[in-house]
């Protein structure tokens, strides 16, 4: 399997990708498209590194790909928290988070304002 790193933009009505591979100190791009136009007329489109299709579809006016939630629309919302992990485990050092000096633990709200609950569970 090669290796690769997959680069995802998520806006409010459109995904666009990128596929890289390493390449020494390098990345090179492989492959990368979107799909544009959610909740309107949605087509995606994938192209090689040279700027060769790949891939097509498209789905008809007004047909939908996304969902809405009970405020509206959230495509965009599942696929930005898919890309950060809902929980994080970080051990305790002498009752303290062992974190590197540069590491941090964020809250990222992808799909609000709302009101949200934080659980901390200690295992040991």
């Amino acid at each position: 399997m090669t290796d690769a790193i997959l680069v995802l933009n998520a806006g409010s009505s459109s995904i666009k990708f990128s596929v890289f591979t390493p390449r020494g100190a390098e990345l090179e791009l492989v492959a990368g498209g979107q799909v544009e136009g959610i909740g309107t007329a949605p087509r995606f489109v994938a192209r090689d590194a040279a700027g060769d299709q790949l891939a097509e579809k498209r789905w008809p006016a007004g047909e939908r790909i996304d969902h809405d939630d009970a405020d509206g629309p959230n495509a965009p919302s599942h696929v930005r928290a898919s890309l950060i992990s809902p929980e994080v485990l970080v051990p305790l050092r002498e009752g303290r988070l062992a974190l590197g000096r540069y590491q941090g633990i964020f809250f990222c709200e992808f799909d609000g304002p709302r009101d949200r609950k934080v659980y901390v569970t200690a295992l040991g």
